[in-house]
C-alpha cells in the first residue's frame, strides 16, 4: 500500500516544547517528500507558527489550523475553507467568557482577537495575526 499524504500535528508531535523540529523528524519528512508523499500541517494553533514551520520544511500544501476551522494556502495567500461559529452561538460564548473572567480567542477577518489583558498562553499569540480588543 502506497502512502499518498501525511498529516502532521505540531504541538507534542512534530515540535518539541521549544517549538523546534528534531533532525530525525526533518530527515523523515524529507524522505517522504522525496518519495512523492504530500505532507500537510494540521494544528489547533493560529496561522503564525504553521506559516513558519511550512516555510522551514519547504512544504507547499495548504495548512489546516485554528482547530480545523481554517484551511489556508499561504503560498497564494488564499483562504480555502473557513468554518466560523455562527454569530448566534459565538456571541453568548464570548459574553460568558467575559462575565466569568475566562480567556478567549476569536478568529475573525483574517486576524485572531483576544480580550485586552488576557493571558498569552503561547508565543505565537503575540504574532502579527493577533489583535486585542
Amino acid at each position: 500500500m502506497r502512502i499518498d499524504l501525511i498529516a502532521l500535528d505540531l504541538d507534542g508531535t512534530l515540535l518539541d516544547p521549544a517549538e523546534h523540529i528534531s533532525e530525525r523528524n526533518r530527515r523523515a519528512i524529507n524522505r517522504a517528500l522525496g518519495r512523492g508523499v504530500r505532507v500537510v500541517l494540521v494544528t489547533g494553533r493560529g496561522v503564525d507558527l504553521p506559516i513558519r514551520i511550512a516555510s522551514e520544511l519547504s512544504l507547499n500544501l495548504p495548512v489546516i489550523c485554528c482547530h480545523g476551522a481554517l484551511t489556508k494556502d499561504f503560498g497564494a495567500n488564499r483562504t480555502l475553507v473557513h468554518l466560523p461559529v455562527p454569530l448566534q452561538y459565538a456571541k453568548p460564548m464570548v459574553e460568558y467568557a467575559e462575565a466569568n473572567g475566562l480567556s478567549i480567542a476569536v478568529y475573525a477577518e483574517e486576524s485572531f482577537w483576544r480580550l485586552e489583558g488576557s493571558k498569552v498562553f503561547m508565543d505565537d499569540m503575540r504574532g502579527p495575526a493577533w489583535r486585542e480588543a
